[in-house]
Parts: C-alpha cells; structure tokens; sequence
C-alpha cells in the first residue's frame, strides 16, 4: 500500500530504528501563477529527517525545478508548470533513529509525494 503525503512538511514514510525500506519513490507537483501574476520558480522535494541512517539529516532524496513566467494581466488565465520524477529500487535504513521522508511544497504549489514499498 503506498504512503502518500499532499501538503507541505507531510511526512511519506517513517522508517523504524534498526529497520530498512525499500521501494519506489515518486514525486508531481504543479506550480500555478494567476493572470497579472509575476513569474515563479519553485522546488518541490522530499527530503530526510533523522540521523544516523544511511541517508544523513537534511538530504534531499527528489527535486524538481518548476518555473513559470510571468503572466499579463490581459491574459484570460494565468499559467502553470508542472513536473513528476521517480526514483525506484531504492533504499532507507535507519540506525539507532527512525528516518523520515518529508514532502517539501512551497507557496503556489500542489504537489504529492508518494512511497511504495515494504519495511523489513
């Protein structure tokens, strides 16, 4: 079953101390900028949080890089970007600490960050 998180700092997937996860992690996500709006540049990820795992503190697992221009304020509607990445067969072990993978959206964007796979 996958764990999915949809909003900014969502926590993915926990993994426990002195355990191990592996699977596919996916990352989409959509920047909207209205008519009349400036351009926007976002950076969408999911990121680590715990120590003392095979992934350190703060790392980032996926990114991507969402940019719009600017749109005129005669425009009908504004305008969007939007991107997926995918990384699978990969793997997070924890060590004395759980690990835990958060989805990191910024303002203006939509996004989901998703986990498949099995804690061994």
């Amino acid at each position: 079953m996958p764990n999915t998180g949809n909003a900014n700092g969502a926590t993915i997937l926990t993994v426990p101390a002195g355990k191990f996860w592996k699977g596919s992690i996916s990352l989409s996500a959509t920047l909207a900028v209205a008519a009349g709006g400036a351009a926007g540049t976002q950076y969408p990820s999911i990121t680590v949080s715990g120590a003392d795992g095979s992934w350190a503190d703060g790392d980032t697992v996926l990114r991507l890089a969402l940019f719009v221009p600017a749109v005129s304020l005669t425009a009908l509607a504004g305008a969007l970007a939007s991107g997926n990445i995918s990384i699978s067969d990969i793997q997070v072990k924890a060590g004395a600490n759980p690990i835990t993978l958060i989805l990191n959206i910024g303002p203006g964007v939509t996004g989901t960050g998703t986990a498949i796979g099995e804690i061994r």
